[in-house]
């Protein structure tokens, strides 16, 4: 458990150069890394390794892609499908129920890797951005909703997301 909120801007924002790399199992976590060689989660070889919690990195294009063993399921975007500066981006479901949305401060990324407990395998997905949103009673964590707001508007950045059974990593064509 716990919140971890990590700010580089000329580095990367969480860095492992042991052989065992990053493994996240819960909380809630947000990582800004500096853009070009630097991003988010930097594991060298080593693995990046989400088995639970409220993730969301992002930073340049030099990233530690997510391991396929982790046990919940996490995406991959490319920076132009999460939009740009102070909008907000959300990911949502076939009945477009939001299951990941997210503030963008006023600099943003070339790759963004994001993770929750809503997101499931064997579901079809679509990524929103400009969405407006309503927070009411909806909680969050430096610009990371934890329970999900009411949102309405947008522009579908990407569809047809299809998350498989057998893997647990999606990575966006547009994704370094």
């Amino acid at each position: 458990g716990g919140n971890l909120r990590c700010v580089a801007t000329g580095n990367d924002a969480i860095d492992s150069n042991g052989k065992k790399g990053i493994t996240i199992n819960g909380g809630v976590v947000v990582a800004i890394g500096g853009n070009g060689a630097e991003c988010a989660f930097d594991c060298d070889n080593a693995p990046l390794t989400i088995n639970g919690g409220y993730l969301l990195g992002f930073g340049g294009s030099n990233y530690t892609a997510p391991s396929n063993s982790g046990k919940q399921m996490t995406m991959v975007l490319g920076g132009t499908s999460a939009g740009s500066a102070n909008t907000s981006f959300a990911v949502v479901d076939s009945k477009n129920k939001p299951v990941f949305v997210y503030t963008l401060p006023a600099a943003t990324g070339d790759v963004f890797i994001l993770s929750s407990p809503e997101l499931k395998t064997g579901t079809s997905y679509s990524v929103k951005t400009g969405v407006t949103v309503k927070t009411g009673s909806a909680s969050r964590f430096h610009n990371l909703y934890i329970t999900m707001p009411t949102i309405s508007g947008g522009t579908e950045s990407l569809s047809g997301i299809s998350t498989t059974g057998s893997s647990t990593v999606y990575t966006d064509s547009n994704a370094g």
